[in-house]
Formats: C-alpha cells, structure tokens, sequence
C-alpha cells in the first residue's frame, strides 16, 4: 500500500476523535515515516539490543534515564569493539522515542561525553570512513602558491580555533560567535553555511552537497591519471562499486567517449 493511501487510512480512522487526539496520533504516524525505510530496518534490528536489555535488567524501555542507556551503549561497545554500532543503537533509540515524542536519554550531555570516551579508548576502531583501519591520519599535499590549498585552509582553520582548544574538531558557535568545543557542529547547520559559502563565491548552491567534495577530488584524481586501488585507498573505499560512485566522467573522458563511437 502506498505512503498516501496508509495517511488515508489513518485519516479515515480519526473521524469521531477530538483534533487533538487525531492530531497526536497523525503526527506518530508521521514521525514514523521520518527515516528511510532501509534505516528503519537497521534500526528495528538493533533496538532489539535495547529491548533485550532492559527486560533483563528491569528497566523501562521508555523512561530510562541517561545513566542506564550509558551502561546499555557501554557494555555493547566493550563485546563488540564497534563504535560504528553503538553509534546505530543509540540512533535507534532516539527515533523510538522520538515516534512517541519522548524526551530521549540520547541527548543528555553524558552520552556526548561516553561517545567521546569510546573514541579516546578505541581510535582504531574500524568504522565506515575508515575501512582500512589507518585510523584518523591522513597525508595531503602543500600547494602554497594556490590561494584554496587545503593545507593552507586546514591550518588558517586550527590557527583559528586557537592553540589551547581542545573539543569537537568542527564545533557549533556560541551566539557570540566562538566556537563551542562541547557541542558538534549539527549537519544541517554545516551544510547550510557551506551552501551560503558557495553563494558568496558566486557558484550554484543547488549544485553542492555534502560529499560535492569528495566526488570533485575523485573525479579529478581519476582526470589526471589515478588507478582504481589508490582512489579506493584515498576515499577509503574497499569496494570497486563504491569507488566508482564517486566518479563523474569528466569533459575529455566524454569527448572520447563520443569520439570512438564516431571511428
């Protein structure tokens, strides 16, 4: 059944209610449909982890505070060493709670600081920007002479922060401006000044996103001659597929193209 035959259908069920019962329960429904479906799908498997816990603990599932979630996310990572799955579990969580709209344990400063905690004690665990295993290094070439060269750019950033700073590497600001070292950056908050910032250099904002970035320097090492394994190891790809997603043919490679079906 279709996503707007199912609105339907709860429509139809609210007639006899009151507008704000009818409301509650549509605004479920719609919260229900927040996420995609492949993530809801993760996300059902792994609150099972949750569930698990709390009947075996005698905790309630909603309405556990931040201190039992911290020993709920602290004991997976402690089995499983991944932080990439505690990182799920927690998200699975919160958008349970957030479906019933309930204020999650999720978002209690705590568990910023356990999430911290977990990449302090275990910075080789291998997550999906990490597939090798390399940890956090990585090696970029100078070009001083270009006024965008990311080195530059990198260090003009860190000489902003200030040599004493120490917190989230791309933090959210204060309303006056300075950066907050306990409070990331949202992706949303990022993305739309990246976009202002695109405006401001006089380029198509529409056209940029979030890995514009990363596909722009893949398609330009392919452009000027890099094979398939070092795009993967440089990306962080471990699949050919993958790899190959972030690659646009360039101006010359389609010239060619048209070329040789022209011969």
């Amino acid at each position: 059944m279709s996503s707007s035959a199912d609105s339907s259908s709860v429509l139809i069920g609210l007639d006899y209610e009151s507008s704000l019962s009818a409301g509650a329960v549509l605004a479920r429904y719609y919260l229900s449909k927040s996420v995609k479906v492949s993530s809801k799908q993760q996300y059902t498997r792994m609150y099972e982890i949750w569930t698990d816990f709390c009947q075996r603990n005698g905790v309630p599932e909603f309405g556990a505070d931040h201190k039992q979630l911290a020993a709920c996310l602290s004991l997976v990572m402690l089995e499983d060493g991944s932080y990439s799955k505690v990182v799920t579990l927690s998200a699975a969580i919160a958008h349970e709670y957030r479906i019933r709209m309930l204020q999650s344990p999720t978002t209690h400063e705590t568990i910023t600081l356990l999430f911290r905690g977990f990449r302090n004690e275990h910075p080789q665990t291998r997550g999906k920007n990490d597939q090798y295993s390399e940890g956090s290094e990585r090696i970029v070439a100078s070009n001083p002479d270009d006024k965008i060269c990311p080195v530059k750019l990198t260090i003009n950033y860190f000489l902003f922060l200030g040599p004493t700073y120490t917190g989230y590497m791309v933090p959210s600001c204060t309303p006056k401006k300075t950066p907050n070292p306990n409070k990331a950056a949202p992706y949303s908050g990022a993305l739309s000044d990246m976009k202002k910032l695109m405006s401001t250099l006089g380029y198509d904002a529409t056209l940029y996103g979030e890995h514009s970035g990363k596909r722009g320097g893949a398609t330009a090492a392919v452009a000027n001659g890099a094979t398939g394994n070092q795009l993967k190891r440089l990306g962080g790809w471990r699949s050919d597929t993958m790899a190959a997603k972030y690659v646009d043919l360039s101006i010359n490679s389609r010239i060619s193209m048209s070329q040789l079906l022209q011969n």
